[in-house]
């Protein structure tokens, strides 16, 4: 190869210059831009659901924390306490059977 150019080719530089000016005025191809908005659309539905559940999850939470308040409520009016008696010692335990060896014959 020889370091000499022919009368046909241009300068490398002015070729690398008009590319770059070429590419930069490109806008993004339509199907990365259907990606990049679906994924957007996606996103914002996933943060969506997940804001509903917790608010959603607030409501349910603070109704049943009313209805068990309401619950134990009606059970102390209804239940009268139980007259302290002594405790009861609690039941003795059987003392464990001793091992048996099992593979020996008796003798």
């Amino acid at each position: 190869m020889s370091s000499r150019r022919g009368a046909g080719e241009e300068n490398i530089l002015a070729m690398l210059e008009r590319d770059a000016a070429r590419r930069s005025g490109t806008r993004m191809t339509s199907p990365r831009l259907a990606w990049y908005c679906a994924a957007a659309a996606f996103s914002g539905i996933l943060v969506g659901a997940v804001a509903w559940l917790a608010y959603d999850n607030h409501e349910t939470a603070t109704a049943m924390q009313v209805q068990v308040q309401a619950e134990r409520v009606a059970e102390a009016d209804t239940v009268t306490p139980a007259p302290a008696d002594a405790p009861a010692p609690a039941p003795a335990a059987p003392a464990p059977a001793p091992a048996v060896i099992v593979d020996q014959p008796h003798s």
